[in-house]
């Protein structure tokens, strides 16, 4: 039996490492890895993916510290390094939603400019959340090699587009935080509006939208 079996077992082998392989170039896996990719930007929430992308850092700083053996400020940098666009589409995405927010409250706004920046909240608050989707499902599919490999260059800072990124991140966030002097906002506005996108939930947006008209 045992005989029998390892002629299967290596054909199976086979057809495993081909497809890891090969999937890429496969019209029908691209289809369905963007698919999934728009499935969960809609269906989960922004709290949802800020707890995804929160222990996506935690097992770099674990895999960074115990398996690469890299001082604490390094561990930073390359957790900071993996997450970094991930951080910064949760800082544009919770700045869309107080934007949002306080485009709908502004008073006189008639039934058809609601619909507009409804339909515009629904389009834009989805996008960051289609990127981050997309960084965290390669990491599912390739997730052997993403906590295999190290920086190539050990130790190396920043470069250019990613400083620019944290910098625009930054950028973000100051600019919630100053929201209360340029608009009617209150910081209480601007808490309840961040706590409710970072409660993990599943939301369809397209049927939130539809019961906000």
């Amino acid at each position: 039996m045992q005989i029998l079996l390892v002629p299967i077992v290596r054909r199976t082998h086979r057809h495993v490492i081909y497809i890891a392989h090969e999937h890429d170039e496969w019209p029908l896996f691209r289809i369905w890895f963007s698919v999934m990719t728009v499935i969960a930007s809609i269906v989960l929430n922004m709290g949802v993916f800020a707890v995804l992308v929160a222990l996506h850092m935690a097992l770099d700083v674990i895999k960074y510290r115990t398996k690469h053996s890299l001082p604490w400020y390094w561990v930073g940098v390359e957790t900071l390094r993996e997450s970094l666009l991930d951080l910064f589409f949760i800082a544009l995405g919770l700045l869309l939603a107080i934007a949002f927010h306080h485009a709908v409250a502004v008073a006189g706004v008639g039934k058809l400019a609601e619909l507009e920046i409804l339909i515009l909240s629904l389009i834009l608050r989805v996008g960051p959340r289609i990127k981050i989707a997309e960084h965290l499902l390669e990491i599912v599919l390739y997730w052997k090699h993403h906590f295999e490999v190290q920086s190539t260059v050990p130790h190396m800072p920043l470069t250019k587009s990613e400083k620019a990124t944290l910098f625009a991140t930054i950028i973000i966030l100051i600019g919630i935080l100053v929201t209360p002097f340029t608009t009617p906002l209150t910081y209480k506005h601007i808490g309840d509006t961040m706590q409710h996108e970072l409660t993990p939930r599943l939301e369809f947006n397209i049927t939130k939208t539809l019961q906000e008209l």
